[in-house]
């Protein structure tokens, strides 16, 4: 437990760039370019899921933004909720998204974010990234002590798909289709790549990578 609480916190340090570039006014940086957010909020996971225009971001303390003109103006959307959120991401359009937190917390929006609803994940650990890969059906949450859940029907279930690991899971990523897919693992030198052509089952421990810059300090 305590090692993952330290990752977890390394994990926080990074995440504190995505407030800065949410928090202040405009202020040119190159081709980089900080707005006013609207929160004091850590911030933590963005997502434009069509345009440049509208997009969502969230955060600690069940903290969501959302912007409908590039990031000029952020609002805050109540959540009812003082969980870390730590991954937000629309599949195919502005209506239909999901987010991901602490204590194993789903929550989706079929209506452009105004509103969310929880959804049971039958875990209560962090869950740190979610994929939909081609539409709003089938989707992966991945976490903490090996947690890969994996949803057909929108999120009404989620099954997990015990990859037989205790690793923190931090980022999952279906590239093409919802076939092949890969999990990274904060806790250990390890990516995950799940084959759900046949079986359904991902999570299969297929080599170990190394870390390429980066420094245990």
């Amino acid at each position: 437990m305590l090692r993952l609480r330290i990752i977890m916190l390394k994990m926080l340090s990074f995440s504190s760039l995505l407030l800065i570039l949410l928090n202040y006014t405009s202020i040119s940086c190159g081709s980089w370019t900080l707005y006013v957010a609207g929160t004091s909020e850590r911030l933590y996971s963005v997502c434009f899921p069509l345009d440049d225009q509208s997009g969502y971001a969230v955060g600690l303390r069940g903290t969501i933004l959302s912007t409908t003109n590039g990031g000029g103006c952020w609002r805050i959307v109540p959540s009812g909720m003082t969980k870390r959120f730590w991954s937000v991401h629309f599949p195919t359009d502005v209506q239909t998204g999901y987010i991901v937190g602490d204590s194993g917390v789903i929550l989706k929006t079929t209506d452009a974010g105004t509103s969310w609803l929880s959804q049971p994940s039958g875990v209560n650990y962090p869950l740190l990234s979610v994929c939909f890969p081609v539409n709003a059906q089938i989707g992966y949450a991945v976490g903490g002590s090996g947690t890969i859940l994996k949803t057909t029907n929108g999120g009404v279930n989620w099954i997990n798909q015990n990859p037989g690991s205790s690793r923190l899971f931090s980022s999952v990523h279906f590239p093409i289709d919802d076939q092949i897919g890969y999990v990274a693992s904060a806790s250990s030198d390890s990516i995950l790549k799940g084959n759900c052509k046949t079986s359904g089952t991902c999570g299969r421990l297929v080599s170990r990578w190394e870390l390429l810059a980066f420094h245990e300090s």
